[in-house]
């Protein structure tokens, strides 16, 4: 039996696969009949390229696709074509009907794209104003503590009973001294 399947290539941790068209009996890298193309895993952008034709040849002449190759040919487009070939559509009835199913699947792939691009936005939005009201907390927490420690700096006030006592003790304090100059003198 003929089966179009994946045949590893790449180094290691790197792979990258041909699409071949290979007897089923044969190990994974052996010798295949022929390439139809390959697929990158790791490359996002351009990771599919498949010689459609001849791959519709070989599925009408019975070769059997692996469950990957399968899925492979439907993100292209090919399991559809092969679909509506076997309807029995026109080929300007296929192609335009292919055009129509990449086309709505491209704009819901925009569609996607757009929606975590605004829940990425709405995320940085929210975690700026997160961090702006922190850093207005940390000014506010700041000030308040300046605050507190330039009370705690300032003198208490006196009560008038003071001031009229601070003389007092203020003249008791300089004849202390005159006393106590007195007595050095001697």
């Amino acid at each position: 039996m003929v089966r179009i399947r994946l045949k590893r290539m790449g180094r290691r941790k790197r792979p990258f696969y041909r699409i071949v068209v290979i007897d089923s009996r044969s190990r994974r890298d052996g010798r295949e009949i022929e390439r139809l193309g390959w697929f990158d895993p790791l490359d996002k952008e351009n990771n599919i390229q498949i010689d459609g034709e001849r791959s519709l040849h070989w599925l009408n002449n019975g070769a059997q696709p692996s469950d990957t190759v399968k899925n492979l040919f439907s993100k292209v487009g090919l399991s559809y074509k092969w679909h509506l070939t076997q309807q029995g559509k026109s080929e300007d009835e296929i192609e335009k009907e292919l055009s129509e199913l990449l086309a709505q699947r491209k704009s819901k792939k925009d569609e996607i794209v757009a929606k975590k691009e605004q829940a990425k936005a709405k995320i940085e939005k929210a975690e700026a104003e997160a961090k702006e009201e922190e850093k207005e907390q940390e000014e506010s927490d700041m000030k308040s503590q300046q605050d507190t420690i330039e009370e705690a700096s300032e003198p208490a006030e006196t009560t008038e009973e003071q001031k009229a006592d601070k003389p007092e003790a203020d003249q008791a304090t300089t004849e202390k001294a005159e006393s106590v100059e007195e007595d050095s003198s001697k």
